[in-house]
């Protein structure tokens, strides 16, 4: 059965702050005994649960299995997932990883509107303990245009904490890739990983070609190759940049150790005009 433990806190909270409202002297005094409140609702007998304590209600189901298919109840209900239940998977750690895996291939029932949710959290609770056994799954993830921003930004940060042989992977695929989101994707990743000389000439490459000037010279300035100073001088002449493209230019160009001596003049543009009201 799917209780809705947000709206029972709620209720809970109503009834509390109706019966204490004369205690309270400012509202953050308020908000700061509500948390009071919710750590008692947690540990009092409740009716609604037989008796049992809400903080104590999920460790009845001794298997991540069991906690895995009462997620994608949750899930398909749309209920909002307590925070109780995600802590109690949380608890099984690496003997989680087998349920919380099927969750991130798909393997459980899910209504088509709870996928992108659903893979979410099985990344978000794998990646407490070890998701390193996904990482080719990820870098599929990242190449395939299908997958949505928020989503493809998270596998991005997961990948992030990968070691070499894995970068080699992406490495190589991106070598067959002309594709400026999926390569800007994977640059995301790359930049974590200086001293490498093929993605520091596919940076240099990507930001001579590309129009997301702004954001491929932040990643010059973070990947830290000093090659990189002449090239982002050269680019603060180009004519085709804006003033947020200029700044980021100039901050990349610092942060690789260099002085800035370069003015140019930018009445008109939009970013320039908009950002100048507001001084």
């Amino acid at each position: 059965m799917i209780i809705d433990f947000d709206k029972r806190f709620r209720l809970y909270l109503g009834d509390w702050l109706e019966k204490n409202a004369e205690k309270f002297e400012s509202p953050e005094e308020m908000e700061n005994m509500a948390l009071e409140a919710y750590d008692v609702w947690l540990n009092e007998s409740a009716e609604w649960l037989d008796g049992k304590c809400p903080n104590e209600y999920f460790s009845q189901f001794e298997k991540p299995e069991e906690l895995l298919k009462l997620l994608v109840e949750y899930l398909n209900t749309k209920v909002g997932i307590p925070d109780l239940l995600l802590d109690e998977i949380s608890k099984h750690g690496h003997d989680s990883k087998k349920a919380l895996s099927d969750l991130f291939n798909l393997k459980y029932e899910l209504n088509e509107d709870s996928v992108d949710e659903a893979r979410t959290l099985a990344v978000n609770l794998l990646s407490e303990t070890d998701d390193s056994f996904l990482y080719d799954d990820y870098i599929d993830i990242v190449m395939d245009r299908k997958t949505n921003d928020e989503f493809a930004n998270l596998i991005i940060e997961r990948l992030s904490y990968a070691k070499k042989d894995t970068i080699e992977k992406i490495i190589s695929k991106l070598d067959d890739i002309d594709d400026e989101i999926i390569e800007t994707r994977c640059m995301d990743i790359l930049v974590n990983f200086s001293g490498d000389e093929r993605i520091y000439k596919k940076l240099i490459s990507m930001f001579n070609q590309y129009t997301n000037t702004s954001l491929l010279a932040a990643y010059l300035g973070k990947y830290g190759d000093e090659r990189a100073v002449n090239v982002l001088k050269e680019a603060l002449d180009w004519e085709d940049i804006n003033f947020l493209d200029y700044i980021e230019i100039r901050n990349s160009i610092e942060a690789l150790g260099k002085d800035v001596d370069h003015e140019r003049k930018f009445e008109g543009d939009t970013y320039y005009e908009s950002l100048k009201n507001i001084e």
